[in-house]
């Protein structure tokens, strides 16, 4: 059976590694700017669904798992920058802010004309503190930002912006593993899928205070 992660991330490569040793990445190409949802948790979710099965439309004998990751401030979902400009704006409306970070998880398990779908998504609350103009622009010109929700990586540097996390630090990277874990767990109870997840890959801090 294949196993295919519908995503180009690295980030999201490296997390999955934890769980799984040897996958395929097929990324789905999907266009994220058509789907008219505004409520992040839906549109995580629905981004997900939209990944898998534009994978999914292409094997007919494998396991695909996909991921789409939204921030999310006073309930208002902030997009990926289109230039250092947006990013410079996002960034100022993040400073001293809580914002949620929101990742929709997609499994389809395809076997013939057997099709079995799963859904779940992981929340997490992040609060940066007041950063300076200096440290945004010296920020964007050394970090890589560009199609970061948020325009921020948390991974790359852009820990040091943040005060507090209370929830998955995985699921800001990019994938919630633990919660990851839990659908291929279920996926695997039902039958759908033979597969050996390895153990203790989703070791992780549920908050995470920065100093």
């Amino acid at each position: 059976m294949r196993l295919i992660l519908a995503s180009a991330s690295p980030r999201r490569k490296e997390l999955l590694s934890t769980l799984i040793p040897s996958f395929e990445v097929i990324p789905s190409g999907i266009n994220e700017d058509l789907i008219e949802i505004k409520d992040p948790v839906r549109f995580a979710l629905k981004a997900a669904e939209a990944k898998a099965e534009s994978v999914a439309s292409g094997t007919d004998n494998g396991v695909i798992i996909a991921a789409d990751t939204v921030v999310s401030l006073n309930g208002r979902i902030i997009g990926k920058p289109g230039d250092e400009n947006e990013a410079y704006d996002i960034l100022s409306h993040l400073s001293e802010s809580e914002h949620s970070v929101i990742t929709g998880l997609c499994i389809i398990a395809k076997n013939g004309k057997k099709t079995k779908k799963l859904m779940d998504y992981e929340k997490t609350i992040v609060k940066m503190r007041k950063l300076k103009e200096e440290e945004i622009i010296s920020y964007l010109s050394h970090a890589n930002w560009r199609d970061k929700a948020g325009a921020y990586a948390i991974q790359e540097h852009g820990d040091k912006f943040i005060e507090y996390i209370i929830g998955d630090y995985h699921n800001v990277v990019g994938l919630p593993v633990k919660r990851l874990r839990k659908l291929l767990t279920q996926m695997i109870r039902s039958k759908a899928m033979n597969l050996s997840l390895v153990r203790g890959g989703d070791t992780h801090k549920e908050h995470r205070q920065q100093t």
